[in-house]
């Protein structure tokens, strides 16, 4: 949390969040109740970020190096170091991929999962279209999620890793979409189980999952099991992030490239020169700041593949993949709750 001085004032500015949607969800939709309550308890806006992947029916790596971007973008805009995730059913998935593969471990301090699918679910098994339910995919019994390579790869060694974060994990014994529910279970994290009853969609309107969450932004949560790395097979230690990929010693711009930077150079030496004559010349430091994230965004864009989604699930066959993902999942729910009562 920080602090800054405003008109002889001390102005309390919490830290950024990120959300992070599920499989086919949208992020305004999934966190538009939650995020109203942070602001009524004196949130700013802009400290919130609720984005939506290009193909909610998509899996990692893509939807992790999407959260990546994001990431970056939050805290270029932000200034702040380190910021707090929450994740809602295969977003935790996601949101885990990235702390682990992609070094995201560097720019997270409180992870926050709300009927998180981190060890899979019985329904994702009915969508045999897309690449992100087959990531979820697990048999009914205890330790399924062995089999699946992904979720392997995911929980395998350490379920919450690196001890800078504290993760915490929220989820609802009557989940009809995560099954069993206690796949939401995280080896590590503060596991807490609501009292009330509330369904996959339900629980992010749950004033009890509310008050855990407020809680768990408090830096409230749990890291307690914390293998070192030479102690861990497959742990991924990542080197520190490199800010520039381009140096002159490393390669040479091609024309196109130089032509680039001779443009910006005589952009800003045209906004110097008319600056001067106006007599309000701006702090070069200023101009200076303004170019050097603009080039940071574009080395960030250099670096990141494009992202296409996964399997079948783009272009005109991503409605029809959502309608089958749709009509699937609500008939395995139905089951469900025939089954229950």
């Amino acid at each position: 949390m920080r602090f800054v001085i405003e008109y002889g004032q001390l102005i309390r500015i919490f830290p950024a969040i990120l959300f992070v949607h599920g499989y086919w969800a949208d992020g305004n939709i999934t966190w538009s109740n939650i995020i109203k309550k942070l602001k009524q308890d004196g949130y700013e806006e802009f400290t919130l970020f609720n984005p939506t992947f290009k193909n909610v029916y998509g899996c990692d790596p893509e939807h992790a190096e999407e959260i990546a971007g994001w990431v970056e973008d939050i805290m270029g805009e932000t200034g702040e170091e380190k910021i707090d995730i929450v994740a809602h059913s295969m977003g935790a998935l996601n949101v885990r991929y990235y702390i682990k593969n992609l070094c995201g471990y560097k720019y997270a301090r409180n992870v926050i999962f709300i009927a998180g699918a981190n060890h899979g679910t019985v329904t994702a098994c009915l969508d045999f279209v897309n690449c992100g339910s087959k990531q979820m995919c697990v048999k009914d019994y205890e330790g399924a999620w062995m089999e699946n390579e992904y979720l392997y790869g995911i929980n395998s060694c350490d379920e919450t890793p690196h001890d800078g974060i504290l993760y915490t994990s929220i989820y609802s014994e009557y989940d009809e979409i995560i099954v069993p529910s206690g796949n939401s279970y995280l080896d590590g994290a503060r596991n807490l189980a609501l009292e009330e009853k509330a369904g996959h969609a339900g629980i992010l309107f749950s004033d009890e999952t509310y008050k855990y969450l407020k809680d768990a932004l408090a830096g409230n949560g749990l890291n307690d099991n914390v293998p070192s790395p030479e102690g861990c097979a497959g742990y991924v230690k990542c080197e520190p992030p490199v800010e520039n990929d381009w140096t002159p010693e490393a390669s040479v711009p091609d024309a196109a490239e130089k032509d680039q930077f001779d443009l910006a150079e005589s952009d800003f030496d045209h906004a110097i020169d008319g600056a001067k004559e106006e007599s309000s010349l701006p702090s070069k430091p200023d101009l200076q700041t303004t170019d050097e994230k603009g080039d940071e965004k574009n080395a960030a864009e250099l670096k990141m593949p494009e992202i296409s989604g996964c399997g079948l699930a783009s272009g005109r066959h991503g409605n029809i993949n959502g309608f089958i993902s749709s009509f699937l999942i609500f008939l395995s729910g139905l089951a469900l709750v025939r089954r229950r009562v």
